[in-house]
């Protein structure tokens, strides 16, 4: 609790960025994107990062690295989550981030299929509606635009949808093919 209590300023600003406290802009706009993601699972790797002062490219990577696998695969695992805290623990005594994101490399997906699956695979709104801003922004923390809303090619709840029958929809309605049909 005591080690906690050392960083408790900048674990409230991971859970609300725009507290005042330790963190660099980069950390800042790092939290923003996990809070929108609702990823909570980096928050140790976070602390670990911060108390070794890394560059802001570490915490670029580690963003990269989650958003890479909440398209490709599953973030929440059992499995993941204890490489996570492992790494975590792995920088805080080795105080060596590049050697920690290197071993877990395995973890990172290539990029053709990151591009296949993003392609493909359904995704909740506030995922694609990230990555969506992502992409064209060329930025990992991309900032929110308060009207930018992801929106449906169809309602899922509308029977007999003239030309958009119900597999289409199942489809293309929670992939990043949506946001290209509906534009």
């Amino acid at each position: 609790m005591e080690e906690l209590d050392k960083r408790v300023d900048l674990y409230l600003q991971m859970i609300d960025p725009s507290l005042v406290g330790p963190a660099s802009e980069q950390e800042l706009a790092a939290f923003a994107a996990l809070r929108e993601l609702g990823v909570i699972v980096a928050r140790p790797m976070l602390l670990a990062i911060h108390e070794i002062e890394a560059p802001p490219q570490a915490v670029e990577e580690l963003l990269r690295l989650i958003v890479h696998r909440i398209v490709t695969g599953y973030l929440g695992t059992g499995a993941v989550e204890r490489r996570l805290s492992g790494a975590a623990r792995s920088i805080a005594r080795d105080r060596n981030w590049l050697k920690v994101m290197s071993s877990l490399e395995d973890l990172n997906p290539a990029r053709d299929d990151f591009e296949r699956q993003l392609g493909s695979r359904p995704l909740n709104k506030i995922e694609l509606g990230f990555v969506l801003r992502s992409v064209p922004m060329s930025d990992i923390t991309p900032r929110q635009h308060e009207y930018q809303y992801v929106h449906a090619i169809r309602p899922r709840v509308a029977p007999d949808w003239p030309g958009f029958p119900d597999e289409d929809l199942t489809r293309w309605g929670s992939t990043a093919g949506n946001a290209v049909l509906a534009s």
